[in-house]
């Protein structure tokens, strides 16, 4: 296996550079070495910004650390203590060694004074060098200007790759990493770099390569999510407490409408009141990112509030149930001993998201086309409403699951034969007032029209 690429692909590059020679070379390493392509290491001393930028970083948890700067042409010199390109421009901060020492000191200190005292402690069990690859510089020529004129200062053999270690640089960075470094904390010690897994790792995210993401922090988005909740309530508290006084209700929108804010809104209501609440959905995705935002809410105060709300998928409730995720048949049972006895249906309230796909399940499950209609979702708003609790089903008729195998969909009973059908018409996702949104009446098969007070 290859060495661990990062990124997969190279940067952009000077062109006459030809980094892309190392890069490929670097790659033939063994599968427990990391590259990294272009490391900057950014500091701010005395209000002044100062940035290194290292070729290449080689990283290995039983080895250490590797800094390379890698140098193209054949005609590099040195001179008046001042190296030059071929075409005679002197190069900056110092030349190629003092460039890796340079970039070597900057990584050394970031990690030493690092917040995490763990990535410091790990600084001292690891093993840090630099090195120059003259990669279009044969061994040779260059050891024959060695012995005309000498080394220059920060220059050795031994820290130098070649245009011969392009075809596999293992060899020679292996030799590298074998130099005795003295202990900084005592220098007649010989240092060892002696990293577990766990302290590589923590190497690699946390200095190396640090995952950044422009996203909210879970301090960030829990704010967000209840200025957009406050938000939505304003315009919408008319719907959530007609909800109040209305056992059972079908709420239809189109995405981005409201739908599954005002579901866990009300959710979060019920629990708030100490009653169990079941809230169905039918993506595991969804039901991940529910549980996520609101039962692994970094706010204990705001996980709170949904003690008693159990966000789980039609799959997932047949799991707890009869032990099999597919088992609907065996839940379906359970459902209508459920009936004869309410106790042992332990939710005093049901809330269905995605309401329209739910049809799906009978559709696989059901042998006769006239039991397909959800006879688990209605079931399920029989037992709840029996108990004498509330059952809410929110939907989206127009991203309705479509039939299998010829079968055609149709939407569940209790979505057709509700006495209280409301919809949502105005978007309020990506909108300066977030929550601009109204409901408005449909009139049911018997043509009456159903109005929130």
């Amino acid at each position: 296996m290859p060495a661990h690429m990062i990124p997969p692909a190279p940067k952009d590059f000077d062109e006459y550079s030809d980094e892309g020679l190392v890069f490929e070379a670097l790659s033939k390493l063994p599968d427990d070495f990391y590259v990294f392509h272009g490391v900057v290491i950014s500091d701010v001393v005395n209000h002044k910004m100062i940035e290194r930028e290292i070729d290449f970083v080689v990283a290995n948890q039983k080895k250490g650390i590797l800094c390379i700067e890698a140098k193209n042409g054949r005609n590099i010199h040195y001179a008046d203590r001042t190296w030059y390109y071929s075409n005679g421009d002197v190069m900056k901060h110092g030349g190629p060694y003092n460039q890796a020492a340079s970039a070597k000191r900057a990584l050394r200190g970031k990690m030493r004074w690092h917040k995490n005292p763990e990535v410091k402690r790990i600084s001292f069990n690891c093993k840090m060098f630099h090195a120059a690859w003259f990669f279009k510089m044969s061994k040779s020529l260059f050891e024959e200007k060695n012995d005309v004129a000498g080394l220059p200062e920060g220059a050795s053999t031994e820290i130098t790759l070649f245009a011969e270690d392009l075809t596999d640089p293992t060899a020679k960075i292996n030799s590298i990493f074998a130099i005795d470094i003295p202990d900084p904390r005592d220098d007649e010690k010989v240092m060892r770099t002696n990293m577990t897994p766990d302290d590589f790792k923590m190497l690699l995210e946390s200095v190396l390569c640090p995952e950044f993401n422009l996203i909210p922090s879970p301090i960030a988005r829990n704010i967000i999510i209840e200025e957009r909740m406050n938000q939505l309530l304003y315009e919408q508290y008319r719907l959530l407490d007609f909800l109040e006084d209305q056992p059972s209700a079908v709420i239809n929108g189109a995405a981005g409408t409201g739908k599954t804010m005002i579901a866990v809104e009300k959710a979060r209501r019920n629990s708030i009141d100490e009653e169990p609440v079941l809230f169905l959905c039918y993506n595991r995705l969804l039901c991940d990112h529910l549980n996520t935002t609101h039962k692994r809410n970094p706010s204990k105060a705001y996980r709170k509030q949904f003690n008693l709300v159990d966000f789980v998928t039609i799959s997932q409730l047949a799991k707890e149930i009869t032990g099999n995720f597919t088992d609907f048949e065996g839940l379906m049972e359970w459902l209508l001993e459920c009936m004869d006895d309410p106790e042992k249906f332990k939710y005093q309230h049901v809330i269905v998201d995605e309401g329209q796909d739910f049809g799906l399940i009978d559709e696989q499950n059901t042998a006769d086309e006239s039991e397909t209609n959800c006879s688990i979702i209605n079931t399920l708003q029989e037992v709840v409403l029996e108990k004498g609790g509330t059952f809410y089903l929110f939907y989206d008729k127009y991203q309705m699951v479509q039939g299998v195998d010829g079968v055609e969909y149709k939407l569940p009973d209790s979505i057709e034969n509700s006495d209280c059908r409301l919809t949502l018409h105005y978007n309020c996702r990506n909108t300066k007032e977030i929550a601009q949104t109204s409901v408005t009446p449909l009139k049911d098969k018997k043509n009456r029209a159903i109005k929130p007070n």
